[in-house]
């Protein structure tokens, strides 16, 4: 579809929409209801659909999927299903469609996994979605609450060429129409060509701990970092990664959400954080890594990881990172408010100076 096309579809499914019973709305395809706002999973985000505008709210949401999260709320929802996989031919009607859709999903990923097909595994956990157990190498994406997708690739044996397979539950016909499932086979590729490319390391899919982003999870702090879909917020704002590039934020959630385990928790690059919450303040998830980083040094204390040197060398940091927060908040405050203490503003720089290199000292 064109611009205009989507345009005109998206005007139509919003119109519809506006008619709706909200509550039912909800009911039947797990959104939920505040205020004038519907808030929706796609993937592994939540966005948000303003009413009476009918406006799509959420992180890299194009027109293509804000129209699929439309048409996805205005279905007529679940029939009876068995809850089977199926492919696109075997939907009513997924003869005729099928070569588009072909070109639009599966065709792509064949030519983007080619080299490796396990690293379309990695590519897809920043999506929320996980290993399975089929082909050569497969994954699950649950795109909407009641949407999901199999993907199977099988490499080229000699006997049988390479083959890609997107797979659907047996009743997503009632959610979505075929050349929505054309589109979003469309965005799933897109999105994991993104990912694979954007790759920070080849991942060693052999060795890893599937249940170590759980155990992280479970802890007091962390159990929001699986919110994560790698935009690079938090490397981006953070000032450590600024002027050392080994400490990468990004790489280390992807890694928790992988499972290197072992990677991570024996790490030197654990332990540069310095606490200083920018990436926790900016996350669009919300996930909250200093409070992930804190969880992984106490596991990597728990198990013998931790370099002692780098343990104390790391308390050191976050002491003296705190002392001068502290001292900086202060004199904004002075300097923003105007306040009569005069003596004491002027003599602030000085004494933050004072303690930055007494701290240096510290930690030499």
């Amino acid at each position: 579809m064109n611009g205009e096309s989507i345009k005109a579809a998206y005007e139509k499914a919003a119109n519809m929409l506006r008619d709706m019973d909200l509550e039912e709305v909800c009911g039947r395809t797990g959104a939920k209801r505040k205020g004038n706002i519907l808030s929706l999973d796609y993937f592994n985000e939540t966005v948000e659909v303003v009413l009476p505008e009918i406006i799509c709210r959420g992180e890299h949401i194009s027109e293509v999927d804000a129209l699929i999260i439309i048409h996805y709320l205005i279905s007529t929802g679940a029939a009876e299903t068995n809850g089977e996989f199926v492919g696109f031919k075997d939907l009513p009607g997924g003869m005729f469609h099928y070569n588009t859709f072909v070109k639009e999903g599966p065709g792509r990923l064949s030519e983007i996994f080619a080299e490796e097909h396990g690293r379309i595994v990695s590519a897809a956990a920043g999506l929320g979605g996980e290993k399975a157990a089929f082909g050569d190498a497969s994954v699950k994406l649950k795109v909407f609450p009641h949407v999901e997708i199999l993907v199977v690739l099988y490499r080229d044996d000699g006997d049988f060429p390479q083959e890609t397979y997107m797979l659907f539950r047996d009743d997503i016909i009632n959610y979505l129409s075929l050349k929505d499932i054309s589109m979003m086979a469309g965005v799933i590729t897109e999105r994991l060509n993104t990912l694979e490319k954007s790759a920070l390391k080849t991942v060693d899919l052999m060795h890893t701990d599937r249940d170590f982003k759980n155990e992280i999870a479970a802890r007091p702090g962390a159990g929001f970092f699986r919110r994560c879909f790698s935009c690079g917020t938090c490397t981006a704002s953070c000032p450590v990664s600024e002027i050392d590039e080994r400490f990468n934020p990004r790489l280390i959630i992807r890694q928790c959400l992988l499972g290197q385990r072992e990677e991570i928790l024996s790490s030197k690059e654990l332990w540069f954080c310095v606490q200083c919450y920018t990436c926790y303040a900016r996350c669009p998830q919300d996930v909250r890594f200093t409070d992930v980083i804190a969880v992984l040094r106490e596991i990597a204390i728990e198990e013998g990881y931790a370099p002692e040197v780098m343990e104390e060398k790391a308390k050191k940091i976050g002491d003296l990172a705190q002392r001068l927060r502290h001292g900086l908040t202060e004199y904004a405050w002075f300097c923003a408010t105007g306040n009569k203490q005069k003596d004491l503003q002027e003599n602030l720089p000085e004494k933050l100076m004072d303690r930055l290199e007494k701290g240096l000292k510290e930690l030499e």
